[in-house]
């Protein structure tokens, strides 16, 4: 895992892992080492590392920050857990876990709520937005929504950006667009064509 400075365009390595991630407003990383779920805390003389959850040799593993203080990990398709390092202990989230799981799923700090993905059969799902005690609360209504996946909520806009993709008719070509939803307005328009943000955006307000 390494740090880019955009400004000097410098790097420096910081552990050897993978799928990192710093909880906000913290000194705190946390990441995975290849078998390990790791939490590492940044002191003057290195790294105190502490092991949350062991798992199989690059097992499929997900990691959500949701505060300075918390974040929602899931192995595979298992449940969904929650971690505290004031009180470094590990909650299973059973009610969440039996509703939807952290594949595809954004944390809306907002609203201190998770928007996921709930599979209605074996085609069709819908986006919801869910507490993690399980509580459902609104659905977003997205036209096509096996073709649109959330990437990023822009919290001083109020609006959520999602990407869309589908293949052209006469070929194989996959095809990509952005898409913006405004929560304060219900405006939902296409703001680019042909452009592919990837998996996952890292939004910063000016």
């Amino acid at each position: 895992l390494v740090l880019y400075d955009l400004g000097t365009k410098q790097t420096l390595t910081l552990v050897y892992g993978r799928n990192g991630h710093y909880l906000p407003g913290s000194r705190v990383l946390v990441y995975d080492d290849g078998v390990n779920l790791i939490l590492a805390q940044r002191e003057d003389d290195g790294w105190q590392k502490t092991e949350i959850v062991s798992h199989a040799y690059n097992a499929a593993l997900r990691v959500m920050p949701i505060s300075s203080t918390r974040f929602l990990y899931q192995l595979g398709g298992q449940e969904v857990f929650v971690y505290d390092t004031v009180s470094r202990r590990s909650i299973e989230l059973r009610a969440l876990s039996q509703y939807c799981g952290l594949d595809a799923a954004l944390w809306n700090t907002r609203r201190e709520q998770l928007l996921c993905r709930h599979r209605l059969d074996d085609s069709n799902y819908e986006y919801v937005f869910v507490e993690l005690d399980g509580t459902v609360h609104a659905t977003l209504d997205l036209p096509g929504s096996r073709l649109l996946q959330p990437l990023a909520f822009l919290p001083d806009q109020d609006a959520l950006v999602l990407t869309e993709r589908w293949r052209s008719r006469f070929s194989d070509r996959q095809n990509h667009a952005v898409w913006v939803l405004r929560f304060d307005t219900g405006e939902f328009y296409r703001l680019l064509e042909n452009q592919y943000l990837g998996r996952s955006v890292v939004y910063r307000p000016r």
